[in-house]
């Protein structure tokens, strides 16, 4: 005799005899696989699958609902630790019974998971939370000059005022969970070999916490410039961010020198200065971009 009541499932419901084939679950989710004895005439669609068929999750009950007849429901638990990966991903083979149409048939059952978001925790001074595996990690050093790309205001050029000079690009995760960034970002090949073309600066190293990356860069020549074009991952819109070294030796003078950033300043105001020269003469005015920041 069938059970008088409609079996409950723990966690997301997989039933085999609807059709279901695939769940995408986050670490530490339940999900309860069900399939009826009342699927055909004469009983189970499905051969059970053994206990032990499974990589990415853990059997916690066999017999959920603890039913005699007409349903079987096993419940299981995904896993959350995947060494050092941050995904579990299987194929399950499950051969239907002699009961059904098409006895023997193998239908792959998908399980897809993703490491459960972690929860904040507060590190010791010197280390940062780490996104990926929850834990804390040394927090990774900053050489040279530090640009925030998380502040909308910080500059997006860096300007080394000659080779051997260092800049840190710093980077925010899209979102408050991490992991997630809205840039791409070539591989450290990659961009390798798009520096090499002009040989103005080299990546030095690049650290990932998940809740933000970052890049050292180190200006190797003078007089040279490069502009880094990324594209967004979730909209259309494009980022630049341009590496300027500055050249090794000062430029010569010709004639009458002006240095526009050596003008005396009284109270910020830029005094008036008169220049003269014979006619045919070379007057040189000179303006620098390392003047400022």
């Amino acid at each position: 005799m069938w059970p008088d009541v409609q079996p409950v499932a723990v966690g997301t419901l997989a039933d085999l005899d609807a059709g279901v084939t695939s769940l995408d679950l986050i670490g530490q989710d339940e999900f309860t696989l069900r399939i009826s004895e009342q699927a055909t005439a004469t009983g189970y669609e499905w051969i059970v699958p053994a206990e032990d068929a499974f990589n990415c999750i853990t059997l916690t009950n066999s017999n959920s609902g603890d039913f005699t007849t007409g349903y079987t429901q096993f419940v299981f638990t995904a896993l959350d630790d995947f060494g050092d990966s941050l995904t579990c991903n299987e194929n399950i083979s499950l051969v239907r019974s002699d009961n059904s149409a098409n006895p023997g048939e193998v239908v792959e059952f998908a399980i897809d998971i993703v490491k459960k978001i972690c929860d904040i925790i507060t590190c010791p001074t010197g280390e940062v939370q780490d996104a990926y595996f929850c834990g804390c990690i040394t927090e990774p050093a900053v050489e040279g000059t530090l640009i925030d790309l998380g502040d909308l205001t910080a500059e997006r050029v860096a300007r080394f005022a000659a080779p051997g000079e260092f800049f840190t690009i710093r980077e925010p995760s899209y979102n408050s969970d991490g992991r997630t960034y809205e840039f791409e970002t070539p591989t450290e090949t990659e961009l390798a070999v798009a520096l090499e073309v002009l040989g103005c600066i080299q990546e030095v190293s690049r650290d990932d916490t998940g809740y933000w990356r970052q890049y050292v860069f180190e200006g190797i020549t003078g007089n040279c410039a490069y502009t880094w074009d990324r594209s967004s991952l979730f909209t259309t819109n494009t980022a630049s961010f341009e590496f300027r070294v500055f050249p090794t030796e000062e430029p010569p003078r010709l004639g009458t020198f002006f240095d526009m950033d050596t003008t005396p300043y009284v109270d910020g105001v830029p005094l008036t200065r008169d220049l003269s020269a014979m006619k045919d003469a070379w007057i040189l005015i000179r303006a620098n971009e390392g003047a400022t920041d």
